[in-house]
């Protein structure tokens, strides 16, 4: 994954919540034309527009920042050196269903990411606070684990 990959990818995390805040938004528009036929009600349905639009601008601008970064990306050269031998680093955080740290090199390429290790057999299922570091190819490069609070 490339960081113009990542920015790709949060642009469309803000265009499902823009979509997501114009479900309560129509809702509220057409039961009150059908049902309710009260002015005041519309007021509800504001900050759920506001939020949407909101998210949509962020997406445009994220889109925008992606497709920018891949242009410059293509004029780069592709210099990858090892997670450890590199002097500059950028940290990223996703929060999705699994969240992790993704580390990119200078010129926009995968350095590495940081994830949460799931351990096997009956650790599996246990709560865990092991994370391991990966390399760009997906390979354990080691393991971290936390102690005390």
């Amino acid at each position: 994954m490339k960081i113009n990959e990542y920015y790709r990818d949060a642009a469309h995390m803000n265009l499902n919540g823009s979509i997501a805040a114009l479900v309560p938004t129509t809702i509220i528009i057409i039961g009150n034309f059908s049902v309710l036929k009260n002015r005041e009600i519309m007021l509800l349905a504001l900050p759920f527009m506001i939020y949407s639009l909101i998210s949509f601008q962020v997406y445009l601008f994220r889109m925008r920042q992606s497709i920018t970064i891949r242009r410059n990306m293509k004029a780069s050269k592709d210099i990858s050196t090892s997670i450890f031998k590199a002097r500059h680093l950028l940290v990223l955080y996703r929060n999705s269903q699994s969240s992790s740290l993704f580390i990119y090199f200078p010129n926009g390429h995968m350095a590495g990411q940081i994830k949460k290790f799931r351990g096997t057999g009956k650790k599996r299922f246990k709560l865990s606070r092991s994370y391991a570091l990966y390399n760009e190819e997906d390979q354990v490069l080691g393991y971290f684990e936390l102690k005390g609070r």
